[in-house]
């Protein structure tokens, strides 16, 4: 039973023993619990800290990772979200490496704590000032792991800053520009700061007068002078003013302000000096004066008035009285407004007023009823303290001076405009130096007139020339040449440039002594004006006979070529009479080509005005020159646009083409690639400019380049000019080109020409670009060419036998009834009796008596739908153009062959 009992005692025991090993254990459960929670909380803790700090914290380690930012940061750079685990240089300087400046590097290196202040780009792409401070980061053994930084944003606080500062530069500014003195005292009289003017008062600088006293430097005392109005604006809080004298005999009048700082308590005072030395001596002179001006002013013949404030008259001498009527006595206490002028009140502009509320001396003159002039002037009158106490007018009569003075001052004006705007200069030479000169005189010689006075008149010429021009003032002074005699010399400008001038001289008096007085004229724009005419004159007699010899010419080729033509297209044709007539052909179109560079030369303006796509004519030009180039020229046309469209005539810009591609065979005798490009461009107002001529719009550029010898620099000037070649004689006539610059200047463009010797020159052309054309319906087949049932009657007018009758002969042979005419005379007569059977009337341009313009109009006035071509072989496009305009159907160039000449025909009868 004890046995028993004993176990369960044992029992109980062994059981309270595992209750408390269990608790124990709990407990023990419980404390890891919260070990392993305690650095969670703690984190968590921090964290909380760090968010809680209104400014900026990072934590990195020694790569500048960042391991930690509270959400100050966070918020600034929410653009680089997240931040942790970035480079601290990439997240906010978008760098590759460490900032150089970086407080963190030295903070890491050193141990020490450091400070920067930088700019850094923030979210929403503003940029602020940041004070950065960096803190070594050490571990549990003291080793430095990495750094803490504090960011602190002071944008606000720098705006701030630089806000002070400006004011502080711009007080300084306007303070040291003020005549007075300034000074700024603290409350024990020691100088904070000056200005400029009471540096230089003293004889030291602004710098070295602070921290010393006033009394010492500008009085050599020892205490606070008696009555110091800049003590008393400490004592009392309010300005107070003195005047004081300093030892070396100068006044001052002394002003102090208290200056307020918190609460309003006076902490310092400025002090505002002004000299006054020279009122105050003026004040001894007036009481010196006024014992003796009884004696004085009443011996002068001014009048002498002394006003108190109110205008009243205190004083006036005997002038005075004698003009008002009055004894000098009997004006004081009167008003001079009332006793001269009959008014109750002050004049308008008195200068007695004036001087009085100014402080300062006032003048005017004024006319009395009486017509006389006077000079008017008040001085004021200074009383103890400085204030204006009255006036001291004086009156002087300028009647005579005024009328003598305005009729000098007229005489003058009228030189003086005579001399400054004439339009001619005007150069006066005393004792063979300039005296004077007008601003006309000093343009045309490029100097200012300033430095013309004083030169030697012969400087301004050409050494050549100097000794005559010397000789000749030398004839104009001892009057033996003829004044009216204008002789031309060439001036050298200041620019080293030369002008050919004219001068006209003759002869003066300058003050007292002889000199020349030359009229000045820059005539060398007129003298280039007139070579200009002169050689303009001489190109039109040029391109005059040029036309009249080509319309003679086209004429016979016209007789030749067609002649030739039907001699080919007769059947039967024996072989000889058929190589005959290739023969002819081929000689009368050598011929032609001559003319239509004779024509080019002569015209003047666009024989027909028709959208031309300049592609097309480009390369149609080129297979016409394919034969004739060297199998070693490569031709390249890279063109941009499909069509480019300019408005003009087919056949001149086919000439254009040929001839900037022949000039460019030419160029490579040896073979190379000729490059043919078009495109489409805008050409603005600031392109023009360089383009001498050229109007902003839109343009097609056609450009040829070689690769060829390339134009010299020095003719690259000339190579537009008519006859100017630099191809062995018989190579070239020199018309091409200059055809090529005056068709394209006919067209409304211009030409670009860049060249370099041995690397080939490029031709651009430029010409305004035009809207593409309607369909206008398809060109008649060569099979098309005989004439239909219904053609009706042809009517021939030329007053050349030859092309009248071998045009009847081709279209004859084409199947058309053709009737001639002689003339316009003729054609018109015939028209009356038988327009009614005339279909198509084919008139020569250039007849006379009645040209085919002429013409065309009389046959309208018999019948307003009459159909007509118009044959010409000249140069005169205008005349061309206009007839067109006025309804013609068509253009048939001389010479034509009887294909060129069907279609015109069938063209006309189908509009």
């Amino acid at each position: 039973m004890n046995d028993e009992r004993k176990t369960k005692a044992q029992l109980a025991e062994e059981l309270a023993d595992l209750r408390l090993q269990v608790a124990d254990l709990k407990q023990r459960e419980a404390r890891a619990a919260e070990a392993e929670e305690a650095p969670h909380e703690s984190g968590r803790f921090l964290q909380a800290i760090l968010d809680g700090i209104e400014d900026g914290i990072t934590v990195r380690d020694r790569d500048f990772t960042i391991l930690q930012v509270n959400r100050w940061i966070e918020q600034m750079f929410a653009h680089e979200m997240p931040l942790v685990g970035k480079k601290c240089y990439r997240a906010f300087e978008q760098r590759e490496e460490a900032c150089p400046w970086c407080p963190a590097i030295k903070a890491m290196e050193t141990g020490n704590v450091f400070s920067q202040v930088v700019s850094v780009p923030v979210a929403g792409g503003m940029t602020r000032w940041f004070e950065l401070t960096a803190f070594p980061f050490r571990d549990a053994q003291g080793d430095i792991v990495g750094a803490i930084e504090h960011v602190k944003d002071i944008t606000d606080r720098r705006a701030a800053e630089e806000a002070l500062r400006k004011a502080s530069e711009e007080k300084s500014l306007i303070l040291s520009s003020v005549s007075e003195e300034v000074v700024y005292h603290d409350r024990d009289m020691g100088i904070v700061w000056t200005n400029r003017a009471a540096g230089e008062s003293s004889g030291l600088t602004p710098e070295q007068l602070v921290g010393r006293m006033c009394y010492e430097v500008w009085h050599g005392r020892n205490q606070v002078c008696d009555g110091c109005p800049v003590q008393k604006a400490m004592d009392t809080g309010s300005p107070a003013e003195t005047e004081t004298t300093t030892p070396d005999g100068r006044v001052w009048h002394v002003h102090g302000y208290p200056v307020f700082g918190d609460g309003g308590k006076v902490i310092g005072t400025v002090e505002v000096v002004r000299g006054i030395t020279a009122h105050k001596a003026a004040e001894e002179a007036l009481r010196k004066a006024a014992e003796e001006k009884s004696l004085i002013l009443s011996s002068v013949s001014e009048q002498v008035i002394y006003h108190d404030r109110d205008m009243v008259i205190v004083w006036a001498n005997r002038a005075a009285g004698e003009a008002a009527g009055l004894t000098p006595e009997q004006l004081v206490g009167r008003m001079c407004y009332e006793v001269w002028h009959g008014r109750n009140q002050v004049c308008d502009g008195c200068p007695a007023q004036k001087a009085m509320d100014t402080g300062a001396p006032a003048e005017t003159e004024i006319t009395t009823p009486d017509g006389r002039a006077w000079h008017v002037h008040g001085y004021p009158v200074f009383g103890n303290g400085g204030k204006v106490i009255g006036a001291v007018e004086v009156v002087r009569d300028i009647s005579e001076r005024k009328a003598a003075e305005e009729a000098l001052r007229r005489s003058e004006e009228d030189y003086r405009l005579l001399f400054e705007q004439s339009v001619d200069g005007i150069v006066v030479v005393a004792d063979t130096r300039i005296v004077r000169a007008n601003q006309a005189c000093a343009d045309i010689h490029g100097w200012s007139v300033e430095e013309l006075i004083g030169m030697t008149s012969t400087d301004l010429l050409h050494p050549d020339e100097r000794a005559a021009a010397a000789e000749r003032i030398r004839g104009v002074i001892d009057r033996t040449l003829d004044r009216s005699n204008a002789r031309q010399y060439h001036a050298l400008r200041a620019d080293g440039s030369i002008a050919l001038v004219e001068y006209r001289s003759r002869r003066i008096l300058w003050k007292g002594r002889p000199a020349v007085q030359a009229i000045v004229r820059d005539i060398t724009e007129q003298v280039r004006l007139e070579e200009e005419l002169r050689q303009a004159l001489k190109m039109e007699a040029v391109g005059q006979l040029a036309g009249g010899i080509a319309h003679d010419f086209n004429n016979l080729m016209t007789g030749i070529l067609c002649h030739a033509n039907l001699l080919k297209s007769e059947s039967p044709s024996p072989e000889d009479i058929r190589e005959a007539a290739d023969l002819i052909e081929g000689a009368a179109r050598r011929a032609a080509e001559l003319t239509s560079q004779l024509l080019g030369f002569a015209r003047r303006g666009k024989q027909r005005d028709v959208p031309v796509d300049l592609n097309a004519t480009t390369r149609t030009s080129v297979r016409l020159l394919g034969r004739s180039l060297d199998p070693r020229i490569r031709v390249r046309m890279p063109f941009r646009d499909e069509h480019a469209f300019v408005r003009g005539d087919p056949v001149q810009m086919e000439q254009v083409v040929l001839n900037l591609a022949m000039n460019a065979r030419d160029a490579m005798p040896e073979g190379g690639e000729m490059t043919l490009t078009i495109h489409t461009l805008d050409v603005g107002a600031e392109d023009c400019k360089s383009r001498p001529g050229a109007e902003p719009g839109r343009y097609v550029a056609l450009s040829v380049a070689d690769t060829g010898c390339g134009i010299p620099e020095a003719m690259r000037s000339r190579v537009f000019e008519p006859f100017f070649t630099t191809k062995p004689h018989g190579k070239g006539t020199g018309m091409g080109l200059a055809m090529v610059y005056g068709i394209v200047k006919d067209h409304g463009g211009w030409v670009e020409v860049d060249s370099e010797p041995g690397r080939g020159t490029t031709f651009r052309v430029f010409l305004p670009a035009a809207e593409a054309p309607a369909d206008a319906g398809a060109t008649p087949a060569d099979a098309d060419l005989r004439a239909p049932p219904d053609a009706g009657r042809i009517l021939v007018v030329d007053d050349e036998e030859l092309v009248r009758n071998v045009v009847a002969r081709m279209l004859s042979a084409l199947g058309y009834e053709v009737a001639t005419a002689a003339n316009a005379r003729e054609a018109v007569e015939y028209y009356k009796r038988f327009g009614r059977d005339v279909s198509v009337v084919i008139i020569d341009m250039a007849m006379p008596e009645m040209d085919g313009r002429r013409c065309f109009a009389a046959l309208r006035g018999l019948d307003p739908d009459v159909k007509a071509l118009l044959a010409t072989g000249c140069g005169n496009e205008d005349r061309v153009q206009d007839a067109l305009d006025e309804g013609m159907a068509g253009l048939v160039r001389k010479p034509f062959q009887t294909k060129q000449l069907a279609k015109a025909v069938k063209q006309a009868l189908t509009q």
